[in-house]
């Protein structure tokens, strides 16, 4: 038996878990601390319908995209990356900002 790679995972067993409990939850969206980004592109083929696509994050060396290229559009719509439109050190600076305040 071939071993299912961690990345495929995702989509087969962590995203449906979560949107379901989402659901139960009432929630519209769900949101990782992935280095990745959803953002809005033009369906391909005749119809010109807006939907979501899945981007490289702006860290480049800490992109993880490719984790998350098994998930379908449905999936894309409801989930939310607030960390892909910023770098690691970014990241970690509004986290020391944030816990000084505490």
């Amino acid at each position: 038996m071939t071993p299912i790679p961690a990345y495929s995972a995702i989509g087969i067993f962590k995203f449906p878990y979560l949107l379901r409990a989402a659901d139960e939850a009432d929630a519209e969206f769900i949101a990782t601390g992935h280095y990745a980004r959803v953002m809005n592109c033009k369906a391909s083929g005749v119809t010109l319908e807006e939907t979501k696509c899945l981007t490289k994050g702006i860290d480049r060396k800490k992109d993880q995209s490719y984790v998350l290229y098994v998930l379908g559009k449905e999936q894309l719509q409801r989930l939310r990356l607030p960390l892909g439109d910023y770098t690691k050190e970014q990241v970690r600076k509004i986290a020391r900002s944030l816990a000084a305040g505490c």
